[in-house]
């Protein structure tokens, strides 16, 4: 479909109809484009300078853009988080926000301000959302109502300086649990001898069962 060498976190939607991708188009300056499976539709959805407007915070970085992103299922929307870029690498502690692009409309939405948002999972219904910080995990309805703090807090996240290693969490296919798995090790990246905590959570009760 594109051979421009500067793709990159390529997204294909749930009806395989549609495409979205980072283009770094500089060593800094990431920008989001979508383009139709079938080769046509090519277009720019955000450009660094409205990147640049979603975090004002940090002084002086070299780019802003998407830290994570993924379509919420069965639509034409996509989620994403920010995150503040140096020429050295991604500053990751800053991916705290939420924001919705309806990619057929153009309608963008900040769902979740800086500071109320982490690393997210939508349930496989769209109803939820599924928040992640380094200590806690939290659920919202997808529409940023009903927000239950700290559902789980049984783990922290192992930090590496300005990185994180999340445990890793995963729906039920009827949406209503959630498992979270807890690596037990204090460098998952090393070898270790497997060892984790399966937590679950009823997303509807939110009772807890190790």
């Amino acid at each position: 479909l594109l051979d421009t060498g500067d793709v990159s976190t390529v997204e294909l939607a749930d009806d395989g109809e549609l495409i979205v991708f980072n283009r770094q188009l500089s060593s800094a300056q990431p920008e989001l484009w979508s383009i139709n499976t079938d080769g046509s539709g090519e277009r720019r959805l955000i450009d660094a300078a409205q990147f640049a407007t979603m975090r004002t915070e940090i002084p002086a970085p070299d780019g802003v853009g998407i830290y994570q992103m993924g379509w919420i299922p069965g639509t034409h929307t996509l989620a994403f988080n920010t995150g503040v870029f140096y020429n050295a690498g991604l500053y990751i502690n800053v991916a705290d926000d939420l924001w919705t692009l309806n990619v057929d409309t153009g309608e963008l939405l900040n769902l979740l301000p800086r500071g109320a948002g982490g690393e997210f999972l939508y349930s496989p219904d769209g109803t939820q959302i599924a928040i992640m910080t380094p200590d806690s995990l939290s659920l919202i309805n997808a529409d940023g109502s009903n927000r239950r703090d700290s559902v789980l807090e049984s783990f922290e996240a192992i930090g590496f300086g300005e990185y994180y290693a999340f445990p890793q969490v995963m729906w039920s296919n009827d949406s209503r649990a959630l498992w979270l798995v807890v690596n037990a090790a204090e460098n998952p990246y090393a070898q270790h001898d497997g060892a984790v905590t399966v937590w679950s959570l009823d997303s509807q009760t939110l009772k807890t069962q190790e």
